[in-house]
């Protein structure tokens, strides 16, 4: 999931606007203090090989980034309800209590 998602996500769950300033501090915090909790920058190499991810998968392009950027990292597996991972060499978790961290 990205930044933005969960920014969108908890936005809709609470009401509140994301121009609120003070609830946008409040989200960036809770994100930023989440123990052992890593964010994977975007790489220019992340987009091609997203490219060949939608050919390989048929994957669209935002589930082709995450895929690309999950194995750049060294995921063994990926938080998802999205069914077009099932497709994937990359395991997939729906609950993020069974994930391991990569190193």
């Amino acid at each position: 999931m990205t930044i933005y998602e969960t920014f969108i996500i908890i936005a809709g769950l609470t009401g509140k606007n994301l121009r609120d300033k003070a609830f946008t501090e409040e989200i960036i915090t809770a994100i930023t203090h989440i123990k052992s909790l890593v964010i994977e920058p975007l790489k220019t190499e992340d987009f091609t090989a997203a490219m060949a991810l939608m050919d390989e998968y048929n994957l669209d392009g935002e589930d082709a980034v995450h895929l690309a950027v999950a194995i750049r990292a060294g995921a063994q597996e990926i938080l998802s309800n999205d069914k077009d991972f099932d497709v994937t060499s990359m395991k997939k978790s729906r609950s993020a209590g069974k994930l391991q961290h990569c190193s």
